[in-house]
């Protein structure tokens, strides 16, 4: 009884990861813009007892003939940077993906541990289920 229950979980989980790694994959090739008036800035955080930085945008652009105001950096909340110059040199291009379904959605990049961190999910807990599944007796 308690397996059936843990395979349930594991492969809801297994459901949910992978649809979002399948988003992410998908936003890869959402169309690119050049952002106008980028604007980047950084602020430190104590976390531990240890202070991180945190880059934070505003950007605009011009899609389909409309013009568009965003703040977002990652699609998925990022990471924090050990240093303001970290934080800086990451941002790379200043372009953003644009969603072709809600163009008022943006992002300037994705943080490749969220990616990775999703598929590896997955592939666990399909692993677990399967385990669960014809040597949980």
């Amino acid at each position: 009884m308690i397996n059936s229950l843990i395979v349930f979980l594991l492969i809801v989980l297994l459901f949910i990861s992978s649809l979002i790694f399948l988003v992410m994959i998908w936003a890869r090739f959402w169309p690119r813009v050049v952002c106008t008036n980028f604007d980047l800035k950084t602020f430190d955080l104590c976390i531990n007892g240890k202070t991180v930085c945190k880059p934070k945008v505003s950007y605009s652009y011009r899609y389909n003939e409309k013009l568009y105001e965003s703040n977002r950096f990652k699609l998925f909340n990022g990471r924090v940077y050990a240093s303001r110059a970290d934080a800086q040199n990451f941002v790379g291009e200043r372009k953003a993906y644009i969603c072709p379904i809600k163009p008022s959605f943006s992002y300037i990049c994705q943080d490749a541990r969220v990616f990775w961190g999703f598929l590896f999910l997955s592939f666990a807990c399909l692993l677990f289920a399967a385990i669960l599944l014809f040597f949980g007796g």
